[in-house]
């Protein structure tokens, strides 16, 4: 499980310096495995062959599943994740998956959302090993009412007169809505309310929580893209970081986020947009973090 690390007990203290050379793969692998994962690894690898996977979070946790899958694995990403990017999207879809009662902004429009529900409900049952990708932090709001909104910017029309008709113009969406930076205590709690429902399936479920290294799309706000990005990821890290401090058993932080944002600029090779797309990381390197994720949790490795 996460370790709690006591800053006093000099015995639980990662005792480090920076390297102070990262030019080499060979070395950036040492790099990220004596630095950094070791840190948060289980004691020995402890996930079976067998062991179905389930994404959920951002775009990257998509890659994740297309990795596992490319390895062998089970792995199921469902198209529903696309707008479960936000801690308050996956604790309300989690809480309504337990409870049958999924807000309709997060699935009614994807084809197929009954059969997709059902298989994300039975696998949890069999006590599928759930990923999590976090996202963003600073989430969209309704001017007037204060409510949040899980995606204004990709909503299309609904025929549901119970869903309300986001307008297709960005125009339209700035005059009435906002994004607001949320809290470290509130994502921290969205987590530990996702964590309940998710073991509400099954109470033995493991669990592996991750940071989203892709960088933030679109930011309005006072602060500048840059700046709101790296405030969001910011706050979910220390949301991440308070689970840490109280542990929870079989639920694990992996650090996808300070391998990719921390730990690869360092080295010099080329990290994003070699697809054109200056958000998107470089396949290599998501295949170098599942490949660290499996030899660390997968107990006949990858």
């Amino acid at each position: 499980m996460l370790r709690k690390r006591n800053y006093l007990d000099p015995r639980t203290v990662n005792q480090m310096r920076f390297p102070k050379k990262v030019n080499k793969i060979k070395d950036f692998d040492n790099f990220v495995r004596n630095h950094l994962s070791d840190s948060f690894a289980p004691p020995a690898p402890f996930l079976e062959r067998d062991t179905t996977f389930l994404t959920f979070g951002s775009c990257f946790a998509e890659n994740v599943a297309k990795f596992l899958d490319k390895l062998g694995y089970n792995s199921i990403f469902s198209p529903m994740s696309e707008r479960l990017f936000t801690s308050f999207a996956l604790r309300d879809f989690f809480a309504g998956l337990h409870t049958g009662d999924i807000p309709e902004e997060l699935v009614y429009d994807f084809e197929g959302r009954d059969e997709a529900i059902a298989t994300v409900k039975e696998n949890l049952t069999k006590g599928a090993t759930v990923i999590i990708t976090l996202g963003l932090s600073m989430c969209w709001y309704h001017k007037e009412t204060g409510k949040m909104a899980y995606d204004p910017v990709n909503a299309v029309t609904s025929d549901d007169p119970n869903i309300k008709q986001y307008p297709r113009r960005l125009k339209g969406l700035l005059e009435e809505f906002e994004m607001r930076q949320t809290t470290i205590e509130k994502n921290y709690e969205n987590i530990v309310d996702t964590i309940k429902s998710i073991r509400a399936f099954s109470e033995d479920t493991t669990i592996v929580i991750t940071v989203s290294p892709v960088p933030l799309q679109w930011c309005q706000s006072d602060q500048p893209i840059l700046a709101g990005d790296f405030l969001s990821k910011a706050t979910l890290r220390f949301a991440a970081e308070k689970l840490i401090q109280n542990p929870i058993d079989n639920v694990w932080y992996f650090p996808s986020f300070e391998i990719i944002r921390w730990a690869a600029p360092h080295t010099g090779y080329g990290l994003w947009g070699t697809d054109g797309e200056p958000r998107h990381i470089d396949d290599e390197f998501i295949k170098f973090i599942v490949n660290m994720f499996g030899e660390k949790f997968l107990k006949r490795g990858v």
